[in-house]
């Protein structure tokens, strides 16, 4: 046992649980009792019966998943049973708190192993590591307590989970049938930096933040810069691999030119030529393109196409009217892309045609990006408590036109 482990070990052991931290753990325990207890018409009311249900319930369906937090029920009673509870508490612990080594060295590691059944359940946990040390930023920032030793933990804690997220989603691309998942988990990475990126620049930007907070947000931000850029760089040949799987002889690479836009504070919006990405494709090299794979390309971007849609015709509702342009700009444009595909197929044109399709994949996933980003950017917002500069002025606005009203109808 080393050292470090000792000292985790100790540290659980020298911290003792008053009674109402106790009930609380014990009621929040009791929530995840699942509805059909309730139902039981045997079951009784006392606590002990409701927990012996509960251990039931984990032990029949051995692993129980909270699909918000990638949290395996299962993985955190046995943490919980280990470490007297104290794990529960550790969950909301920052870099410099007391329990912070029990959160990263022994709350992560096992919810890791109960998450990581499959190469995508563990990519997808690489991921949600990721996230987790930004959300530690974003709350040491917010409370105008972020150090130059913070930042440079945080920073190579991300750094070290980046490079194992890219080893898992590149081996995940491999397996046969998951080049679609691997970029979609890149994507839902690209879309959390991008959202988080957003809001440490802005709570930078406040005039009541110190100086040494404001100086290591921006070095923060630089980092999370580069991350992005290689997360981003990774995503291009995953998508390259897209509908390819079913026959490798095929190969395709590509180049992306983007020109520069500005972007507004309150959204994130993608680099554009006319609204859509200027993209270059070429097919190499070992073998020309033929009926069987180009139909493959096509399928992926069919399905890809309306897999997305579907999910913006959800989400819609939560995004601003100029995100929504954009995402509409990008889906139509694609679809005439796919169309003109399709053309190239009827002309034998394999070549020109699986062109197309790779520029609908990318396009789709351009949008898809943006629609990721600027929800996930509304979710940290709404838990801040925070609006952005739209929402403002359309309430601003509102109420201006409320007061002519009004003073139109007192002239009268």
């Amino acid at each position: 046992m080393n050292k470090e482990f000792e000292s985790i070990i100790k540290a659980i052991k020298s911290i003792k649980l008053k009674e109402d931290e106790k009930s609380i753990m014990l009621a929040n325990l009791l929530e995840e009792v699942p509805p059909s207890y309730e139902e039981n018409q045997n079951a009784t009311n006392s606590t002990t019966s409701r927990l012996y249900y509960y251990y039931q319930s984990i032990k029949n369906n051995y692993f129980l998943i909270n699909k918000n937090k990638f949290v395996p029920i299962f993985a955190m009673v046995l943490i919980v049973v280990l470490t007297g509870g104290t794990s529960a508490f550790a969950e909301k612990a920052v870099p410099g708190d007391l329990l912070y080594k029990i959160k990263v060295s022994i709350n992560e590691p096992v919810t890791g192993i109960f998450s990581s059944l499959s190469k995508e359940e563990e990519t997808e946990w690489k991921e949600r590591l990721v996230e987790r040390r930004l959300e530690e930023a974003q709350k040491l920032i917010s409370k105008n307590n972020f150090k130059k030793t913070t930042r440079i933990e945080l920073e190579n804690q991300i750094k070290g989970q980046i490079d194992e997220f890219t080893i898992n989603v590149n081996e995940l691309a491999l397996e046969k049938n998951k080049s679609t998942n691997s970029s979609d988990i890149n994507i839902r990475l690209q879309a959390s930096l991008s959202a988080h990126e957003n809001i440490l620049k802005k709570l930078s930007e406040k005039e009541t933040m110190s100086t040494d907070t404001k100086q290591e947000t921006k070095k923060l931000l630089a980092s999370l810069d580069k991350y992005k850029d290689k997360v981003n760089s990774d995503h291009e040949s995953l998508e390259l691999n897209m509908g390819v799987e079913s026959n490798p002889k095929i190969a395709s690479t590509s180049k992306i030119e983007d020109d520069k836009d500005t972007s507004s504070d309150s959204e994130m919006t993608s680099k554009t030529t006319s609204g859509y990405t200027s993209l270059t494709t070429s097919i190499s090299a070992t073998a020309s393109a033929d009926s069987t794979s180009t139909l493959a390309k096509q399928n992926a971007a069919e399905n890809l196409l309306n897999s997305t849609k579907l999910s913006y015709q959800k989400e819609k509702i939560n995004l601003s009217t100029n995100i929504q342009n954009q995402i509409d700009n990008k889906l139509i444009l694609s679809e005439t892309a796919l169309k003109e595909g399709k053309t190239f197929i009827t002309s034998y044109d394999y070549i020109k045609a699986t062109e197309k399709f790779q520029l609908v994949i990318s396009g789709i996933n351009e949008a898809k990006l943006l629609m990721l980003s600027n929800l996930k950017k509304g979710d940290i917002e709404y838990s801040m408590g925070i609006y952005n500069d739209d929402d403002i002025e359309n309430e601003n606005s509102l109420n201006l036109s409320n007061e002519l009203e009004l003073e139109f109808e007192n002239n009268n």
